[in-house]
């Protein structure tokens, strides 16, 4: 007769040859016999999780530790299995069992912390790989692991120290290759960020995180076109990994492609229900389409998993803001500054420090405001690649300026006969310092139906990227644009009219002219006389104390321009290069150009814009008066989005009055032009 130990070892056998059937039904017979045998129970449980039958293989598991609570294997098993079967808080009890009846067992540890990663607890994580690291100072795997813990920890740089660690013990682990490359976009180290990924990516061009990783460097980077093309790619190697398509619907966004990058983010989110970064994006989305109610719901769901997202609050509090829910967004703002303040990236405490000093703006405490907005412009300067210079704008301007002088001017064609008889008509040109009302006078011009608006595309920077190949030598000198002759320009100008096409897709541009409002083109109308003589300009005005104040408090994406805006000094500064570089172009570059101010616009809106409709040369029509059309729907890239979408409204003129004492020490720059632009 069969023994029970003879009848077990016959189902091992068959076991470990495949035949589970036939296991199954020998440890099943153990089991008839022998109901308490924690070794059957054991044994069946690890088929059911072969299976795929986790729930099942749960229950056999927790029947061997109970015939055998001093097996470590056995609640190890089921620490697995509870972990497959999606039960992350049960399976850290069984592996903290386990660890105490086997504490020499280091891979016990790293169990240990990837149950605690699932279910949330990411200190107890961390400090279960330290503990494995004190064992196995050499283990690359529990490494990476505790570089990608810290990473969800905001402890950066300590995360930075240990992929390279394992780098240099050995260059060919891709995960610490890619990982590296995310630690360094979190910590906005771009530029070295995209030299660590590219190389993870030349190292497994397959590898669809890599891919990935690099498109989001790149995006950060403001060259979304490059992200594309890598994060279309990862899409291709992994259509069904969230992640990817959320990194993907950025892209899309940033290229003005909103109705794809909104089918993105639903997939994501019918990939990952609990996504809040997914939910997050969507919801962003949703709220520069003036979207409101179907954004506040994407961030109910992402803030009920997630209480304390800081973008997802950071988006609330804004929305609130501008419902004037001023109680609720200071709340909400204030609990998120008290919990998590000091361990933010300076990028995003930076951004709901600047939020937080709106608020208090619209609750009317100014001093407390223009403080918190200090600290916060302060934090987004520290942000990030320190890869800008206050010098380097401003000697843009100052070179242009000298450079394009009266003699130079005088021998450029005011005329550019075309080569064709449909050539489309020269594009108006909107400039203006930032803030100074463009993106309203944008919105009226943009709901007249013979018009339409770029939104701030860089049409014109794409176009001087073609002249190198031209003349030899970029457009940004004088000496460059000089050199073009008529047959350059022309295909400049046509070249021009493709580029917008192309970038304006969402757009029919077909029979409407072209009003390209890019505030800072002020500083290439060198560029816009050389190339479209008879283009009408509009130049946008604003009292300088209202402008620069307003740039002040706006949390900018740092370039060379948008780095004065951090401080009051720098803005004051760069609004009087910028000026004095207008009041010297108006008279000598021989542009046709007319001077919109906003404080005549919200005082007399339908008589500035008959004005206006009138030097375009455009017949009146009502819709110019109802700009609210222009935010219906459709993705606003400006700061000044908020206000598209609702009445004209006359609370920013004069806001000056109410930082008079924060002004005081940059009105000796102001001064001049306060009083050559009529603001006395």
């Amino acid at each position: 007769m069969t023994t029970i130990a003879e009848t077990l070892q016959q189902g091992i056998a068959a076991h470990r040859e495949g035949r589970l059937e036939e296991a199954e039904r020998l440890y099943t017979d153990v089991l008839a016999t022998s109901p308490q045998n924690a070794n059957a129970h054991n044994l069946l449980g690890t088929i059911r999780a072969q299976q795929g039958r986790f729930d099942e293989a749960v229950e056999m598991f927790r029947q061997a530790t109970r015939a055998a609570d001093g097996h470590a294997e056995f609640h190890r098993n089921l620490g697995h299995a509870l972990r497959r079967a999606g039960r992350p808080v049960e399976a850290a009890a069984s592996y903290e069992r386990a660890a105490e009846l086997m504490p020499d067992e280091p891979g016990l540890l790293f169990d240990l912390a990837n149950a605690y990663r699932e279910n949330g607890q990411t200190r107890l994580a961390i400090q279960s790989l330290r503990d494995l690291l004190v064992k196995q100072p050499n283990n690359l795997s529990a490494k990476v692991n505790l570089g990608g813990l810290l990473i969800d920890e905001f402890k950066h740089k300590e995360a930075q120290d240990i992929f390279e660690q394992v780098l240099r013990a050995n260059p060919r682990v891709i995960e610490a290759r890619i990982s590296l490359g995310r630690v360094l976009v979190e910590r906005n180290e771009l530029r070295q960020a995209e030299q660590v990924l590219s190389e993870a990516v030349r190292q497994s061009p397959e590898n669809a995180v890599a891919r990935m990783n690099l498109g989001k460097a790149l995006l950060l980077l403001n060259r979304s076109s490059q992200a594309l093309l890598h994060l279309n790619e990862a899409v291709r190697l992994a259509p069904n990994d969230p992640l990817v398509r959320i990194n993907r619907a950025s892209a899309l966004r940033l290229q003005r492609q909103t109705d794809e990058s909104n089918r993105d983010y639903e997939l994501a989110i019918r990939l990952a229900p609990t996504n809040v970064t997914a939910l997050f994006g969507m919801a962003y989305n949703f709220e520069r389409q003036g979207m409101l109610d179907d954004a506040l719901q994407l961030l109910d769901r992402a803030l009920a998993i997630n209480p304390m997202h800081v973008m997802s609050n950071l988006m609330y509090a804004r929305i609130d803001r501008r419902e004037k829910r001023i109680d609720q967004a200071r709340a909400r703002l204030e609990a998120v500054l008290e919990r998590l303040g000091s361990s933010l990236p300076e990028d995003i405490g930076g951004s709901l420090r600047c939020e937080y000093a709106q608020v208090l703006d619209a609750a009317g405490e100014y001093d407390l405001a223009y403080e918190e907005m200090t600290v916060g412009q302060d934090l987004l300067r520290q942000a990030g690649d320190d890869d800008y210079d206050l010098g380097t704008f401003l000697g843009v301007i100052e070179y242009f300026r000298d450079a394009t002088s009266d003699e130079v001017v005088s021998k450029w064609p005011t005329v550019i006969s075309g080569d064709a008889e449909d050539e489309p008509e020269p594009p108006i040109f909107f400039i203006g310092f930032p803030r100074s009302g463009t993106t309203l006078t944008e919105a009226m011009l943009g709901a007249h139906p013979a018009l339409v608006t770029t939104d701030e595309l860089p049409i014109l920077e794409r176009v001087m990227d073609l002249v190198p190949g031209m003349v030899g030598r970029p457009i940004g000198t004088v000496e460059g644009l000089s050199e073009l002759n008529d047959n350059e320009i022309r295909s400049l100008r046509r070249q021009y009219h493709r580029y917008a096409e192309r970038m304006m897709e969402e757009e029919s541009i077909s029979g409407r002219r072209i009003v390209d409002k890019y505030p800072l083109n002020i500083v290439r109308l060198p560029v816009v006389r050389r190339i479209f003589p008879e283009a009408k300009i509009l130049m946008a005005i604003r009292d300088p104390r209202d402008v620069c104040l307003s740039c002040f408090f706006q949390a900018f994406t740092k370039n060379a321009a948008m780095l004065h805006f951090y401080r009051m000094d720098t803005t004051a500064r760069l609004y009087a290069s910028v000026m004095d570089m207008w009041f010297k172009f108006r008279e000598s570059l021989g542009i046709n150009y007319f001077e919109t101010r906003y404080e005549d616009l919200v005082e007399d809106t339908e008589g500035q814009a008959r004005k206006l409709l009138d030097f375009l040369g455009v017949e009146w029509n009502d819709d110019v008066l109802d700009h609210t059309k222009r935010g219906a729907g459709k993705a606003i890239s400006t700061p000044s989005y908020i206000g598209i979408g609702q009445p004209i409204y006359k609370q920013s003129k004069q806001r000056w009055r109410k930082y008079e004492k924060q002004l005081e020490p940059v009105m000796p720059v102001l001064d001049p032009f306060i009083k050559a632009l009529g603001y006395e």
